[in-house]
């Protein structure tokens, strides 16, 4: 908008004006023509038009900056989703499920008294460690995707089915 103000501004405003008056001691009435001219006639503002181009550009150049940062901030961020999902699945897939044998057994092996009450908690506590590690691993990846979410300005599913 600058950049073209300034382009408008080459040309002088030329304003012309008139009008009537009466001259009392005359007994005349006379008819007056007003005509004003800018002084220099033409101003062709290359300096102001150039400096408006210039922020123009630098503007461009910094949306352009910025959507790149933005780009790289949301790649990172799924990465880590992908990241905390493939750990998450792992977990439940894998450990969660062979944690809970394991403590099966060492029940039935504390049932007939091989093995110590200490070394059964050592299982349980581990398995409920793994349970509330995967619950913040479920909060991570719900967290990496609001964080998508907002620096994208739309949901994962509009992204999804828009690209």
């Amino acid at each position: 908008a600058e950049a073209n103000l300034q382009r408008g501004l080459r040309t002088p405003n030329i304003l012309v004006g008139g009008g009537g008056r009466r001259i009392d001691a005359d007994d005349a009435y006379t008819f007056l023509v007003d005509l004003a001219l800018p002084i220099p006639l033409w101003d062709r503002r290359e300096g102001a038009i150039r400096a408006a181009d210039a922020q123009v550009r630098a503007s461009e150049l910094s949306r352009a900056r910025v959507r790149n940062e933005v780009s790289a901030l949301i790649a990172a961020r799924i990465s880590a989703l992908a990241r905390a999902r493939s750990r998450l699945s792992r977990t439940e897939t894998e450990l969660i499920p062979t944690l809970v044998k394991a403590l099966e057994n060492m029940r039935s092996a504390y049932s007939i008294g091989r093995t110590s009450y200490a070394d059964l908690l050592e299982v349980t506590r581990t398995l409920i460690e793994l349970r509330h590690d995967a619950n913040n691993t479920r909060r991570t990846i719900i967290e990496e995707q609001v964080e998508i979410e907002r620096l994208a300005g739309r949901t994962i599913e509009e992204m999804m089915t828009h690209e």
